[in-house]
């Protein structure tokens, strides 16, 4: 099969004996599928799930086999047909060294390209100068230069050596600004050895965002150029770079696993060759498909700016972030899918706590386990419910604590404190790189060490990459040397003896927080778990929780007989394999994933962890729909820039999804304040508008909870926080500066509604035809959008439309008696609350599953289409003697503006981009890392190629019918579509000479034709040996 493929992609080639050739095989092969009788099975990921952890990456997928299989009718005249049967399964994904679990690292590496010869990013070759214009403004690499880039183990291996090219967790910055990253516990404890920058990337409103970037250097000394010796990525891109790693590691297990060995083409072409009759399999044949959908673990603490940064991570990968799943959340879903018979007992709620410590932060959850009374389970397929109940987290505890706890203890002890506060220190990128060497060596040591230590009592640990001198040991240190407890080689390295109860007194004060957290999520339950021993199960999982102590403290008082803590799933794999379930069983019907409908459900009820603010202004808009340059907001304050933040949706107090309505009262014909002015005084506390659009701008993030709660009273805070059902855009206002709303690691996502004076004279125009007798004037209006809290923990608006009452007066007493032209079918009830009723509705049937953005993260929101709900105040059996009241409801276009909109008491506008990019910084990303993955897939494809061209000489040369006879002489002979009766052996000597010269610059498809060439030569040379003829 890879030779049809080699023909399909190099266009059957130029010469003509090549044409015949792939044209023979293609019919051949595709004929002997055709006929064969035996099982063919086609796996296919659909869905892939990615814990991006600190450490590891982890991937699991939801793979599909789909076969065709035979159904034979029972009784006389049996009847067989073939149906296509598809089953599904969870797996764990292996990368290239068949690991299940992979650094999160990705090398840069930058080699000198041929003299004069470059290869394009499409296989082929030219000169720069027939580079795209793109390519040329945004370079890769130096010119001359070609650039190579790995990933995982391999990218790890080079991280001592060239620290400064290789970047690990950049998940773990992303949502991260420079002065947020290194004022947080993040950036202190991981300092980068990478130059931190915060590029700033043009929004497409105009604005800026401070995007947290590393520079990666072209070279560390020798490589210079006009280009400032690097390039810049975000950490989205390098995030989305890992992500990309993850599916193709998919591919490949897809291939993998359809993959046809030489030994069963053969088999397939003797059936072809038997004449058995086709069994209509061509079908299957076909290649796997490319994983578009992915879920993906986030703390529970992420907030929204982080959790979006990472959807449009996925996005510039080419996937589509179907859910975000909590790490605990999936860990807590892969146990009710492995022990459901335990965890879910009829008539009873059990309280299991799920322990989860990572290398840079620790969550404590419990969760309630009910089952599903049998009706319900039988008819929706619910096998219970999984509910949070209490929730707390440390996010400077975790096993890397426990390094840099050892770490600091020898760093005290042999180095005077100098290692791990280095890199900080550093005034040149010399003296950077030198620092991160030895703070890597050292940490790495500590971490050997305590991994020894969780299975034995002492551990023997040699400090490489970092001289030692005895002279500037601590006065601890120096006995130790007089006792042989350490030693210091005769080339400086330091070897040590570390025993299990030195790690233990010195990080004492870690493993008491790491019980505190424990009880802490008990209390946080309200006594609804009364204390360890009363929870029905408590399981551990993730890296640190390996160390002997640990799982001894947390065990204290969970049974009387002393029984330890569970530990029943993965520690690495329940996150991933769990999130892999709960995003396929909850999937939409929209999305294709196939085999679904074989998973059990289970309706998890989880909390939105951070606060969700939104704030409204009023403007006009131009003909695309775009924020016009006379945009004014709904309040002009008496001095300074402000914002007006409503509480949306409170945090730990929203069970999601949660859906929310928002109104906005819209200024009637004539209406005036009291000096005369169609202009609003207040804003949305009189809920008057002018205008032809209302712009809707969500905020959340740290900065927005602190300006809200710093301006809101005691009170106001207290009633904010109780999530009712009311929707007056006038409850819990809070005017709050411009500068605290627009904060620059927030997520602020602005929507706009417009179309309102169109959608008036549309309403208008319909009553006036339903009452032709009667003036029609416009008594009150009002503008709803709809606000949903997905269950991934981001917001954003669905549906906006507008609810209008319109007033009809009979025009004089000769036409005082009005009859309605038409009739209406209206349920009696008000149109907003029809459309109310409707998007419940709607949102109710997609309890489970997230819809956040566009595959590029930023794209519009749909237009709706108009539609009207009509109710009146009067049957149309009778003539209407008095004022009637009509109300209608019309649907209005609803946009994702590109930036959110404030303004002065000058009028001015102000774009407030937030942490997020928007989607032209998007589109400009994808594009790039889509040249990079080109070139890998370039490089790496050119690369097998080579190495098939090369085993098949080598194989060939072996044979005996190589020696039996001399050399045809070296000239050039075409190899016509008989190999056994051509000069074969010239062909492949012409094609190993050409190897050997042009093999490490060929493009992709001169390598593919010399390639089925050679397999040709192979496949007659085995007919031969079989005493058969060479088809």
């Amino acid at each position: 099969m890879k030779v049809v493929t080699a023909c399909a992609f190099s266009g059957a080639g130029t010469r003509p004996w090549y044409r015949s050739l792939c044209t023979l095989l293609m019919m051949v092969c595709v004929s002997a599928v055709v006929a064969s009788a035996s099982p063919l099975l086609i796996t296919e990921t659909e869905l892939i799930a990615i814990d991006l952890g600190h450490e590891s990456m982890k991937i699991s997928a939801w793979r599909t086999q789909e076969e065709e299989v035979s159904i034979k009718s029972g009784g006389v005249g049996t009847v067989t047909t073939t149906t296509t049967a598809i089953t599904g399964a969870v797996t764990m994904v292996l990368n290239d060294q068949t690991n299940r679990k992979s650094p999160p690292c990705v090398a840069f590496r930058y080699f000198k390209a041929p003299v004069g010869l470059m290869v394009k990013e499409d296989g082929g070759n030219s000169s720069e100068a027939d580079m795209s214009a793109e390519a040329l403004s945004q370079p890769l690499h130096p010119p001359g230069y070609q650039l190579e880039r790995t990933f995982a183990e391999q990218a790890q291996a080079l991280a001592p050596r060239f620290p400064m090219q290789v970047v690990c967790s950049p998940a773990q910055l992303i949502g991260y600004t420079l002065s947020s990253a290194t004022s947080s516990a993040v950036g202190a404890t991981a300092p980068s050895p990478h130059e931190l920058t915060e590029a700033q990337q043009g929004a497409s409103g105009g604005g800026a965002r401070r995007a947290h970037s590393f520079k990666i250097p072209f070279s560390s000394s020798n490589v210079t150029n006009a280009l400032n010796d690097g390039c810049v990525f975000t950490a989205e891109e390098l995030t989305a770079m890992l992500l990309g790693y993850a599916r193709r590691m998919a591919e490949k297990a897809d291939a993998a696993a359809n993959a046809l060995s030489e030994d069963d083409e053969r088999q397939l072409m003797d059936l072809a060759s038997s004449g058995v009759a086709p069994r209509g399999r061509a079908s299957l044949l076909r290649g796997h498909a490319v994983p578009q959908y992915a879920a993906l673990t986030v703390p529970m603490h992420s907030n929204v700016a982080q959790r979006q940064a990472l959807v449009d991570a996925a996005a510039l990968a080419g996937l589509r972030a179907v859910r975000l799943v909590h790490s605990t959340t999936g860990a807590a879903v892969q146990l009710a899918y492995m022990k459901a018979e335990q965890v879910l007992v009829p008539g009873k709620t059990q309280h299991i706590m799920v322990y989860d410590m990572g290398s840079q932060h620790v969550e404590v959850a419990i969760y309630g386990y009910a089952a599903a009374p049998s009706t319900l389970a039988k008819r929706d397929k619910y096998q219970g419910s999984v509910e949070l109940k209490a929730l707390v987290s440390n996010r400077t505890l975790g096993g890397a604590a426990f390094d840099e706890c050892i770490a600091a203890q020898w760093d005290a002890l042999y180095f005077k404190s100098s290692i791990l506060t280095g890199v900080r220190g550093a005034a040149t990128d010399a003296e950077r790189w030198a620092a991160t060497k030895k703070r890597g060596s050292l940490l790495r040591a500590a971490h050997k060490a305590k991994e020894m230590l969780s299975v034995n009592q002492v551990a023997h640990i040699t400090l490489d990459g970092m001289h030692a001198d005895s002279a500037l040991f601590h006065s601890t240190a120096q006995a130790q040397l007089q006792q042989h407890v350490v030693a210091v080689t005769a080339d400086g390295l330091l070897s040590l003896r570390y025993t299990r109860r030195e790690f233990e007194q010195e990080c004492t004060a870690l493993f008491k927080a790491a019980v505190k957290l424990r009880d802490d999520a008990i209390a946080a339950t309200n006594g609804v778990v009364a204390n360890v021993g009363a929870l029905d199960r408590f399981e551990v999982i993730g890296g640190g929780t390996r160390v002997p102590l640990l799982l001894q403290r947390l065990s204290e008082g969970y049974r009387v007989d002393g029984t330890m803590v569970d530990r029943t799933l993965n520690s690495d794999e329940a996150a991933v394999l769990g999130a892999t379930l709960l995003s396929v069983s909850a999937a939409s019907n929209v999305l294709p994933l196939r085999g679904r409908q074989s998973v059990p459900r289970y309706r998890v009820r989880e909390w939105l962890s951070n606060a969700v603010y939104v704030s409204i202004t009023a403007g006009r808009t131009a003909g695309d729909g775009q924020v016009g340059e006379d945009a004014k907001a709904i309040a002009e304050p008496a001095e300074g820039d402000v914002v007006h933040l409503r509480l949306l949706f409170p945090a730990y107090k929203t069970i999601v999804p949660d859906t929310h309505s928002v109104r906005v009262q819209l200024r009637t014909d004539g209406d005036q304040d009291e000096e005369g002015r169609n202009e609003p005084q207040r804003g949305e506390a009189t809920g008057a508008v002018v205008g032809d659009s209302v712009i809707f701008t969500l905020y959340s993030g740290s900065e927005a909870d602190e300006a809200y709660q710093a301006r809101a009273g005691a009170s106001d805070a207290e009633a904010a926080g109780n999530h009712n059902a009311s929707v007056s855009p006038t409850d819990h206002v809070v005017s709050v500066p411009a500068s605290a709303a627009a904060c620059t690691s927030c997520y602020v996502r602005p929507y706009i509604a417009h179309g309102i004076k169109k959608a008036k004279e549309t309403l208008k125009m319909q009553v006036e035809r339903q009452y032709p007798g009667g003036v029609v004037a416009l008594d009150s209006a009002e503008v709803v959008v709809e606000a949903v809290a997905t269950v991934s923990g981001i917001p954003h608006f669905t549906v906006a439309y507008l609810r209008a009452v319109y007033r009809v007066t009979p025009t004089s007493l000769a036409t005082a008696i009005l009859a309605p032209a038409e009739t209406t079918n209206a349920p009696p009830q008000e149109g907003a609350e029809a459309l109310d009723e409707a998007t419940e509705k709607e949102q109710a049937s997609a309890d489970d599953t997230e819809d956040t953005d566009s595959e590029e993260g930023q794209a519009d929101t749909q237009t709706q289409q108009p539609t009207t709900t009509t109710t009146t105040t009067t049957t149309a059996d009778a003539p209407i003697t008095s004022d009637i009241l009509e109300v209608r409801a019309i649907s209005l276009p609803l946009r994702h503006a590109a930036a959110a909109i404030t303004t002065s008491h000058r009028d001015a506008i102000t774009s407030q981009q937030g942490y997020n990019m928007g989607r032209a910084e998007l589109q400009r990303l994808k594009s790039r890392v889509q040249r990079l993955q080109t070139m890998d897939d370039v490089r790496l494809q050119r690369s097998t190629l080579r190495n098939d061209i090369e085993s098949a000489i080598i194989w060939v040369r072996e044979q005996p019918a190589w020696e039996a006879a001399p050399p045809a002489a070296a000239e050039d002979v075409t190899l016509s579509s008989d190999p056994a009766v051509s000069s074969w052996r010239a062909q492949v000597n012409e094609i190993g000479e050409w190897l050997d010269d042009y093999g490490e610059t060929a493009s992709v498809a001169a390598l593919e034709e010399r390639l089925v060439a050679m397999r040709v030569v192979k496949r007659a040379l085995r007919a031969r040996q079989r005493g058969g003829e060479a088809t």
